[in-house]
């Protein structure tokens, strides 16, 4: 199963994700423009996919020991047709 450093990294993760997307959500509320709202939420859009690949790399690391190869394979794939199918 997951060990405590590689749960508490994934959470620390994505914690920081959240409030980069509430900032983005404060400065296009404070910007009040559809303009500046389509270019903050493309900065936020562009690091996502960042986020999300290094959250399940971690997740793999920490839980290589008990899946089995195949699964890690196909975790992987499936990581890759999300990013590419969200393009």
């Amino acid at each position: 199963m997951f060990s405590l450093s590689s749960a508490l990294a994934m959470a620390a993760i994505r914690a920081v994700y959240g409030i980069v997307n509430f900032t983005a959500a404060y400065f296009i509320y404070r910007y009040g423009t559809a303009e500046a709202g389509l270019r903050i939420n493309a900065i936020v859009g562009s690091i996502g996919p960042i986020f999300f690949t290094t959250v399940t790399i971690i997740g793999l690391t920490g839980a290589a020991s008990s899946l089995q190869v195949h699964k890690i394979i196909m975790i992987i794939i499936g990581m890759v047709l999300i990013i590419l199918g969200t393009r």
